[in-house]
């Protein structure tokens, strides 16, 4: 609950709110959706993503490792990617690594056939920094969905990483929903009650 105590009291009001929304199905979810959604959510703790700033090196090391898998080095040069490299890159890989047999980022079917292949529930590949995953969910009406969440289970609810996330995602207009919303809710509620 200490964790709340860094929020205004109108960012609590606009979590309380956009927690009790219901999330809605992403209709033409794609690698580029994927991680210009990551970009978001990475913003709400770092907002140097938003206009990285890209060393020689790093698009150097992009390419080259691109062009040895046989893939078009062009399509992993991009803020998005960039965003989804920052954090992931050094601890469970990056953009190739993860989404690499994606050959047209673009595509609804090739993001669909890469889930159906390389998707699982646990973090990895939707890990976006340590400990915290923008998960992918498919449903049982078949449409996609996104989902914020601690991979911690240590944690009661989440974490401050994760609740600034969250806010950035649902300002950017992006439907996510928060996984431990109900654990949330019970503590805005007592931090609320104690703090009047």
């Amino acid at each position: 609950m200490k964790d709340l105590e860094k929020f205004s009291e109108s960012d609590l009001l606009f979590l309380t709110k956009e927690a009790n929304k219901k999330s809605l199905p992403v209709s033409n979810l794609t690698r580029n959706y994927y991680f210009k959604a990551v970009k978001y959510a990475i913003s709400g703790i770092d907002k140097d993503v938003l206009k990285p700033e890209y060393s020689e090196s790093q698009e150097k090391h992009i390419r080259a490792k691109a062009q040895k898998r046989g893939l078009n080095p062009n399509i992993f040069m991009s803020d998005d990617v960039y965003a989804y490299n920052k954090y992931t890159a050094r601890w469970v890989g990056d953009a190739i690594d993860n989404f690499g047999t994606i050959t047209k980022p673009d595509s609804v079917r090739d993001f669909q056939k890469w889930f159906d292949m390389y998707a699982y529930n646990g973090g990895h590949p939707f890990e976006i920094y340590p400990y915290v995953c923008l998960y992918v969910r498919r449903h049982e009406n078949g449409k996609f969905y996104l989902e914020l969440q601690d991979f911690d289970v240590s944690v009661s609810g989440p974490s401050k990483t994760v609740l600034k996330m969250f806010l950035a995602l649902r300002k950017a207009k992006v439907s996510v929903a928060l996984v431990d919303k109900k654990l949330l809710l019970e503590q805005i509620q007592k931090y609320n009650l104690l703090n009047r």
